[in-house]
């Protein structure tokens, strides 16, 4: 199993929602947070994605964004 070193000032982390879309405001507390800690966040292209019900996005579009932040 390949075990990544402990995140560092300045990296990057990436806030997806594979389960669930999420409320902005849950969104950048955490954001906020993160930034606070000194690391870079961007945000998953259907982190608001509406269009589908409870989700944030259909399942191609989610799954996406996970790949998007594992690469």
């Amino acid at each position: 199993m390949i075990k990544p070193g402990f995140l560092r000032k300045g990296d990057t982390v990436c806030l997806v929602a594979p389960g669930r879309k999420l409320d902005r405001a849950s969104i950048d507390t955490a954001a906020g947070i993160l930034q606070e800690h000194g690391l870079s966040v961007r945000l998953g292209e259907n982190l608001f994605n509406s269009a589908h019900s409870y989700l944030s996005g259909s399942d191609a579009e989610r799954l996406a964004d996970l790949q998007h932040a594992l690469d």
